[in-house]
């Protein structure tokens, strides 16, 4: 603020008029000027004793009620932060300090929305302050108000042409999705440079690749590339999208060529395997192949595992693509290999093979005569003259029982598991094994006491004593698992540090053992843990915006920007979401309970919730956002919907599951009688209409017509079957 805030208060730099606000004396100038150098050394108490003297002689100075208005708001006293901020406004309406803090103190709350109308506000007294142009555009890239946010740095740019405000107005560019812009200002940027180095100039000739290709303008992407070649530092990125450029033209050789240099320099990444396929015209993500294709893509693979034979990825293909003989052939060399070198981690390498029948059988009987050979002469069954190494039974034995335990048959999984284990009681892998084994039989507590006799051999490690940690919890031994987690992660104040940490599977599990215990608050609490992980990860980002152009990562910046847009997707949110879901459901029908229990009263208090079926829509339909095809997820949230009265999502939600085959007779029942007894006259004709019309989709079970008697006019749509609509295009009115 020091810079801004020089000079005479009575007119403002673009402003069209004169302020009504009155000049400080000089004494009191300096007095401002030193409340906002304590400002900017976060010296509060100081800044606040100056605000006060001036107040104390022009109580109504707007520029120092809102220096006074920042202070309050970074010593946490937000409600009297807002109301001096307002006050701040009222005496200076026109005051670009009052509204550039306005806009601060709602960026630090997250409110982005509030801040950007604030800074705009205080752009239009101020049009070319920089600062409040930054902050603007901060806000709209987080609001991802792209064509914006591509205006404001458009004006930061012609103001002061930074190397940040260059890329920053290249970014919101691509962005808006206005590539042909983007590719000039980087080239504009190149030119303008004085010095770039190799790193910053890979930058920016990776960035427009990426604009190229991503506006489909293959031709100019290739010739872009082939220019540039010797200016690319990544090469891996180099020749991905010199591919991207081929494979666009349907250049079939020259896509074959580059994938194959891309397998030279890893052939152990399968994504260039999949661009291999893609070079021979077949489409590595398809569920079914023809004999044609298989026997092409098996030969493709075997030549790549000829040329580098210490690479597992090729094997481990073939065996996915192969059927019949050459797959039995492939999978015993493949077995006797791993088996030979005793790697503990095959079963997991080949366990996609297993949603396979056919395979699934021809794998057993290829264990089952080795284990026989091996019991008898320590040899494999196809060289009978070969003796073996003695643990070579042992991982074959390990492998049998995951073997067996991936098909349900426990009870030979854990005969087998039980060899393993007697023929040598030192391997951690045995006790982890038979702990998965017994916790997918369903019993926990020998789970644990399994898996704990398997830590102790190696108590070092923080992996193991993670997961013994996980298996005591779903075991219900919560107190043995905390200790079991102390003993990696450090107390403060007498607790685990493991939410600081954003240890969420910990969280997850604790979550789910404190609800079948009855403890709903401590669940609740456990998955409100999770959103608020979440929450944390998005609103980091906003740090980001201007950090990465300043140091000019703008690639990476771009990958973070759609990695949070697809943030919310991410398993762990989904599973505390249904969670919280859960813990608000029932809540809400312990608040329904006439007669309650000391103890209900005491678990209501303790869950500090005021509406739980609101807060259940919101997080279920911000859930249901990222998450629509989760069959648990619509389940949930149906219920919550209904009870909410909050019809059109209600159903949509039951719409997905009769899509999917699920019994919603129950959830049809409630939908009806709860509607029935709802309040007509909240919805206008044509939402009623519109919520006829959603209904009478739904198939209508006997049981519900009796509801649907008094629920609407035998006029109804309802009684007269109509003609099937595509779900997707029928959408219900926003004020359903």
């Amino acid at each position: 603020y020091q810079r801004r805030v020089h000079g005479d208060y009575q007119i403002m730099k673009g402003q069209k008029g004169k302020a009504n606000i009155s000049k400080l004396p000089l004494s009191h100038q300096n007095n401002f000027e030193q409340l906002v150098k304590n400002y900017e050394a976060k010296e509060f108490t100081k800044a606040m004793k100056r605000a006060d003297d001036i107040l104390a002689a022009y109580p109504d100075h707007a520029e120092t009620l809102a220096l006074k208005a920042l202070c309050l708001n970074s010593t946490k006293k937000k409600e009297e932060a807002y109301a001096l901020i307002k006050l701040a406004i009222l005496k200076g309406l026109t005051s670009f300090t009052c509204w550039h803090a306005y806009g601060l103190i709602s960026q630090s709350d997250k409110d982005y929305e509030s801040a950007k109308r604030s800074f705009l506000n205080a752009l239009k007294f101020d049009p070319e302050n920089l600062q409040i142009m930054r902050d603007l555009a901060l806000a709209q890239m987080q609001l991802r108000d792209f064509v914006h946010a591509c205006e404001t740095n458009r004006s930061l740019l012609v103001l002061k042409p930074l190397p940040q405000h260059w890329l920053s107005f290249a970014t919101s560019a691509y962005f808006s999705k206005d590539y042909p812009l983007a590719i000039q200002l980087m080239n504009s940027y190149m030119s303008t440079a004085k010095s770039l180095n190799p790193s910053e100039i890979n930058e920016v000739l990776a960035f427009q690749a990426n604009c190229l290709g991503t506006s489909g303008k293959f031709d100019e992407l290739i010739k872009f590339l082939l220019e540039n070649e010797k200016k690319f530092m990544d090469k891996d990125y180099y020749l991905l999208k010199l591919f991207d450029g081929y494979f666009g033209k349907g250049n079939v050789e020259e896509c074959k060529a580059i994938s194959l240099k891309l397998l030279k320099r890893n052939p152990e990444d399968y994504t260039n395997y999949q661009l291999l396929s893609k070079a021979v015209k077949i489409d590595p993500f398809k569920e079914q192949y023809t004999e044609e294709e298989i026997t092409s893509i098996v030969k493709v693979l075997e030549d790549q595992a000829t040329l580098y034979p210490k690479a597992a990825a090729p094997l481990r293909l073939i065996l996915k693509y192969s059927e019949g003989e050459v797959f039995a052939k492939k999978f015993n060399e493949y077995l006797k290999s791993s088996l030979n070198r005793a790697v503990p981690s095959m079963f997991t390498s080949v366990k996609q093979l297993y949603l396979n029948p056919k395979k699934v059988t021809a794998i057993e009987e290829i264990i089952l005569k080795h284990l026989e050979t091996l019991r008898k002469s320590n040899t494999f069954s196809d060289a009978a003259e070969e003796e073996l190494d003695p643990t070579v039974l042992l991982w074959l034995l390990l492998f049998s029982a995951q073997h067996f335990d991936m098909k349900n048959d426990f009870k030979q999984a854990l005969t087998l598991i039980d060899e393993a284990i007697e023929h040598t009681p030192t391997l951690v892998e045995t006790y982890t094994v038979r702990a998965k084994i017994l916790k997918h039989q369903g019993d926990f507590a020998q789970a644990a006491e399994s898996y704990n006799k398997g830590r102790e051999l190696d108590q070092a490690d923080r992996y193991l004593n993670a997961r013994c940690s996980k298996y005591l919890i779903r075991a219900g031994k919560i107190d043995e698992a905390e200790k079991m987690m102390a003993l990696f992660a450090k107390e403060v104040d007498g607790k685990l540090n493991v939410h600081e940490m954003q240890c969420m599977w910990y969280e997850i599990e604790l979550g789910a053992a404190y609800k079948k215990q009855g403890q709903l608050a401590k669940s609740l609490k456990m998955y409100k843990y999770i959103e608020h992980h979440f929450n944390t990860f998005y609103d980091d980002q906003f740090d980001f915006h201007y950090f990465a152009l300043r140091k000019g990562n703008i690639n990476a910046y771009i990958n973070m920007i759609l990695w949070e847009d697809k943030l919310y997707a991410h398993k762990y949110f989904i599973q505390g979401a249904i969670g919280l879901v859960k813990c608000y459901l029932k809540i809400d029908e312990l608040m329904k309970v006439e007669k309650k229990s000391k103890e209900e009263e005491t678990m209501i208090q303790e869950c500090e919730v005021k509406d739980p079926l609101e807060d259940a829509c919101k997080i279920a339909a911000k859930a249901l956002k990222y998450h629509e095809k989760d069959v648990h997820l619509n389940e949930i949230a149906a219920q919550a919907f209904i009870l909410k009265e909050k019809w059109s999502l209600a159903i949509n939600a039951i719409s997905f599951l009769k899509s999917k085959g699920v019994d919603t007779k129950e959830m049809d029942k409630m939908l009806y009688e709860k509607f029935a007894k709802a309040d007509k006259k909240k919805y206008d004709e044509k939402t009623l209409k519109a919520l006829e019309e959603e209904m009478a989709k739904l198939k209508i079970a006997p049981q519900q017509q009796k509801c649907l008697d008094y629920i609407l006019p035998k006029s109804c749509h309802l009684y007269t079957s109509p003609s099937p609509r595509d779900l997707s295009t029928s959408r219900m009115p926003s004020s359903a």
